[in-house]
């Protein structure tokens, strides 16, 4: 596969990770364009756990949050904000990354989601430490 079709893919992977929904076209060739202009190389671990994402993209969240305990400076997290940055920025999607306000019940999906992230964290860090 082509080298922009691999971004390509992982733009989308990253977009509807980030989102929960896909990502317009024009967004995706946003990130394949700051990875040109950015020249990341994955080597190592970083290309063994982008080989494991792409193939089971619902470890994404998982790898994810090992890496944010384990390498917060990889070349994925980075590649991650990356795709952030750029959803963040476009007017179609701050508002995912807005506060809004909440009822009171809302502190315990919260707690949940937070219980959630720190396992998912503990299992990524294992499974960044074994790939």
């Amino acid at each position: 596969m082509m080298a922009d079709e691999v971004l390509r893919d992982e733009g989308e992977r990253f977009g509807r990770y980030l989102i929960g929904d896909s990502v317009p076209p024009i967004l995706v060739e946003r990130y394949v364009s700051a990875m040109g202009s950015l020249h990341l190389l994955a080597e190592g671990r970083d290309r063994r756990l982008l080989g494991l994402v792409e193939r089971h993209p619902w470890l994404l969240g998982v790898v994810d949050g090992g890496l944010a305990l384990r390498r917060p400076g990889s070349v994925i997290r980075t590649k991650l904000l990356v795709m952030s940055a750029i959803l963040e920025a476009t007017p179609d999607y701050t508002s995912a990354f807005l506060p809004t306000r909440r009822s009171r019940i809302y502190v315990v999906y919260a707690a949940f989601v937070g219980v959630r992230a720190g396992c998912k964290g503990l299992i990524g860090a294992l499974l960044v430490s074994v790939i």
